[in-house]
């Protein structure tokens, strides 16, 4: 059977409704925390019925159509029917593959009434010629903010004497759209099967909402069509996105069935109600003294009452399950406007050898009660070389593992690499206390839970992002004193903030989020004490440049903290003393910094020290650097030269110290500024950083993403999706857009 039991997934959903809903007892209902309806203005024996209108609306535009609650603030831009786009339209429509018009079946019920399209007409005599008049399969106007198709057999032919229909979802990318309509529509109007189809017409936002796209077939048609359905969705792999309607049957990322309602609702409107029902009971019993665990059991028992359970919230009641063949991926060539077929090809190939480092990787995790790990290798206490189990960490751990899986999984629609990921965060989650360093970005607990929060949303698991933000929230912040390593990013105090901000960008706006970026704050305030007194002469003298370990990092981490919480310019001073302190040692003649922990004078190129980590610094920290471009064009040119240098090579591959912090540099230069600079050097060096890691006994001891193959999948995969797919040296971004820098 395709897709997974649904169960779990409707639980944790009406879970996450019951706790960011609430209704006061004056009637004001909240979500998030936040008003979202006030006291309707209505009859008191009309309340309860208001309320649950109100109820039914918000899950619907904030929960329903994106698979998972999300706060009202983030959803607003969605909520109204999408204006049409003359030009985007004309591109589905003629997508279509099939004829013009369609001729509509009609039933003569006697000589007073006729059924048209399962309407029912009086005094036929009206429509004496209407059966020789042919309509037009693609209609603009008919589903508001749709484009509706009509299979060139209509929409009912053979179908159900109830209209019986079920629906068939896509979540499919803006550029996805017409490929699925010509692709659907050749295949089902070839086997000359009767179908409606109806998709978006929005073409500047494209809305981030799972129901872009609705196949309605005929019910009992599903079984006969699934090939169809099967390859059409396994064609257009690149253009799925991996969440579904809530509530729906999820067979695959991007993919979900369920069945039409009677009665007119859509839907994602009738179980909206549904819930609503059970919200409202209980309000109507508990007033505002309501807990989660109450609400969670009244919703439940609204499920129960009409005739859905919890694992058959897809299906009408009484309805059977169908019994479907799984889908099968195979990923296409990714496609964005404006590449050509060579760079469609070549994502093609780089998506393809990031998955099989991804099934490599699967392979070789260690799995015990849900939960994976790896074994790597180590140096023992002698120096010799060992196998150790991976900790949790983002660096060469667990987490960061698990991060390039779900990257893997949902971009390349592999469900066995999804089970993996979700299984190695929920290990290095439980395994965070067994971390020696508290602070810091890659080493640390903070960022190795901010990296679970990561996955979680990657995965659309909200559970698992919720543990990972309450793990944060709870956790008890240790002593700073005296620690020397207030400004390192890998297991320093720099490290932590950028990881609460990360944790920030995952989560939700709402208190939760607040609490996140107050954690930041109040470690910002030492931080930025300790970076002042650089430029006093009161720090560490050894304190040299670079991101890993130098003052880049704490530069850039209050810069975004600056930007996350308003712009107020009040780490200015600290982060102008950190590019100051930097610049004494920039070698004009080398136009490089030197590097390296004992302060000797060589240029390093090294994402750790020197020029790469600096580029990365100052591209991110933006207006916030007084005069960054100067910094900017001789740190990218510096990593520019270092790929020269790197190119066929026996150099350290890896993203730490190697060919891959090039590859990483280079390509957040593209991300940030549009330019190309050194691309076709970064192409050859992540090619041979590759083939190396590309290697089954290699992944076996490296798996990690700094230092090991995840990182090389991770920078194969941003090539392709850089978009959506985390950096493996710096994983704020996409998450961190260029509006937030």
């Amino acid at each position: 059977m395709a897709g997974t039991a649904p169960a779990a997934a409707n639980l944790a959903v009406v879970e996450s409704i019951a706790e960011h809903i609430a209704i006061d007892a004056d009637g004001a209902i909240r979500w998030f925390g936040e008003l979202a309806v006030p006291l309707p203005q209505v009859a008191d024996e009309l309340v309860a019925e208001a309320l649950e209108s109100h109820v039914a609306d918000i899950l619907y535009s904030a929960c329903y159509i994106y698979g998972t609650p999300r706060p009202i603030s983030a959803t607003r831009n969605d909520i109204p029917i999408l204006s049409s786009n003359a030009g985007f339209v004309r591109e589905l429509i003629q997508a279509y593959r099939g004829g013009d018009q369609w001729l509509p079946s009609f039933e003569h019920e006697s000589d007073t009434a006729l059924t048209l399209w399962g309407v029912r007409y009086l005094k036929p005599e009206l429509y004496s010629a209407a059966p020789d008049r042919r309509l037009p399969t693609a209609l603009p106007l008919r589903s508001p903010g749709y484009v509706l198709f009509v299979g060139d057999r209509g929409p009912r032919s053979g179908a159900t004497p109830d209209g019986a229909t079920t629906r068939v979802y896509w979540n499919v990318t803006r550029s996805g759209a017409p490929v699925l309509v010509s692709h659907l529509t050749e295949k089902l109007n070839g086997q000359q099967e009767p179908f409606q189809l109806k998709v978006a017409h929005n073409a500047s936002l494209w809305p981030e909402r799972a129901d872009v796209a609705v196949l309605y077939l005929p019910a009992g048609r599903l079984a006969a069509t699934w090939d169809t359905i099967a390859s059409v969705h396994e064609g257009i792999g690149p253009d799925v996105r991996p969440w579904t309607p809530a509530f729906t049957r999820r067979v695959a990322d991007g993919l979900a069935i369920a069945d039409d309602p009677p009665g007119g609702l859509s839907f994602g409107q009738a179980m909206s109600r549904i819930l609503a029902r059970g919200i409202r009971e209980d309000h109507v019993r508990n007033g505002g003294r309501s807990d989660r665990r109450t609400r969670v059991g009244h919703m439940t028992a609204a499920l129960a009452d009409s005739g859905r359970g919890i694992g058959s919230t897809h299906l009408n009641p009484g309805g059977d399950e169908p019994v479907l063949p799984a889908v099968v991926s195979r990923r296409a060539p990714a496609r964005s406007p404006g590449r050509d077929g060579g760079s469609a090809v070549r994502d093609r190939q780089l998506a393809e050898r990031a998955g099989a480092i991804a099934d490599l990787l699967s392979d070789a995790a260690v799995t015990d009660g849900g939960r994976c790990v790896w074994l790597a290798r180590r140096a023992d206490t002698a120096g010799s070389p060992a196998l150790e189990s991976t900790g949790p960490e983002f660096y060469d751990g667990t987490s960061g593992i698990a991060l390039f899986l779900a990257h893997a999984g949902t971009v390349l629609q592999r469900p066995r690499l999804v089970e993996t990921a979700q299984a190695a965060a929920r290990g290095a989650l439980e395994r965070l206390p067994d971390l020696e360093h508290h602070h810091g970005l890659h080493g640390g607990r903070v960022g190795a839970a901010a990296t679970v929060i990561a996955v979680g949303r990657t995965l659309g698991l909200p559970g698992l992002r919720d543990d990972g933000v309450t793990y944060l929230l709870d956790a008890v912040e240790p002593a700073l004193g005296d620690d020397p390593l207030h400004h390192d990013l890998i297991y320093g105090v720099a490290g932590s903030v950028l990881s609460y901000c990360w944790a920030a960008l995952e989560t939700d706006p709402g208190p939760r989020r607040r609490a996140l970026i107050g954690r930041a704050e109040s470690l910002a305030r030492p931080l930025a004490r300790h970076v002042r007194c650089l430029l006093d002469g009161a720090a560490d003298p050894a304190v040299l440049p670079g991101l890993a370990h130098g003052p880049s990092a704490s530069a850039l981490a209050l810069s975004v903290l600056d930007r996350m919480s308003g712009g107020s310019g009040r780490w200015a001073a600290a982060v102008t003393a950190a590019a100051d302190h930097e610049r004494r040692y920039l070698d004009r003649e080398t136009r490089n910094w030197p590097g390296g922990p004992s302060g000797v004078s060589e240029s390093r190129f090294n994402w750790c020290y020197g020029a790469p980590g600096i580029a990365i610094a100052r591209l991110l920290a933006g207006d916030r650097l007084e005069d960054p471009e100067s910094d900017v064009a001789v740190a990218v040119q510096a990593t520019t030269d270092a790929a020269a240098r790197f190119l066929g090579r026996a150099a350290d591959p890896s993203a730490c110290h190697g060919k891959l912090s090039v590859v990483g540099v280079l390509d957040l230069v593209r991300d940030r500024t549009g330019r190309q600079q050194g691309d076709a050097r970064a192409d050859q060096l992540l090619d041979e950083a590759l083939d190396h890691y590309g290697q089954a006994d290699v992944v076996r001891l490296a798996p990690g993403v700094m230092a090991g193959a995840a990182g090389a999948g991770l920078a194969a995969l941003r090539k392709c999706r850089p978009g959506d797919v985390r950096s493996p040296l710096f994983p704020l971004v996409p998450s961190l857009g260029k509006d937030d820098t």
